[in-house]
């Protein structure tokens, strides 16, 4: 009975380590700042800088507990609110990092939209701007067609 349940939250919460959520949130330090490098406005970078606050505090409280190892309960409860914490910040960092997908999807569609209308500038019906030659749309190249006259 135990084991579904411990599979269920592995899979809910697969970092349950601090050190796993450290790299999460590094990873998501790194998506920011290739979104600040290409000119993203919103600030997800407050949002990593929180994520790693509360990590550091996680850390401590972690610390702290190398002189509770006397007390078994006092262990297991700061283990317990050590885990409730972890998961706590990796929902929040999961939260970030939707939003930060979110904005690189919108770049890559505004990139696209970009390009298209661009390519669409360029030919407008039968005229090409790029070449400023029109297209003869009336000539139909069909076998027997001649233009020479006997």
């Amino acid at each position: 009975m135990l084991s579904p349940v411990i599979i269920l939250f592995r899979l809910r919460y697969p970092c349950l380590t601090l050190s796993g959520l450290r790299d999460f949130v590094d990873m998501l330090d790194v998506m920011t700042q290739k979104l600040i490098e290409g000119g993203e406005t919103m600030n997800f970078k407050d949002g990593v800088d929180r994520l790693q606050r509360q990590i550091n505090k996680i850390e401590y409280q972690q610390s702290t507990v190398i002189f509770r190892w006397s007390s078994i309960h006092g262990y297991l409860y700061s283990s317990v609110i050590a885990l409730w914490n972890i998961t706590k910040c990796y929902d929040e960092a999961r939260v970030l990092h939707v939003s930060i997908l979110d904005a690189i999807a919108d770049e890559r569609q505004a990139w696209e939209d970009y390009k298209n209308n661009r390519r669409s500038q360029h030919v407008r019906g039968n005229h090409r701007y790029d070449t400023n030659l029109d297209v003869d749309t009336s000539f139909s190249p069909t076998i027997g067609h001649t233009t020479a006259r006997l």
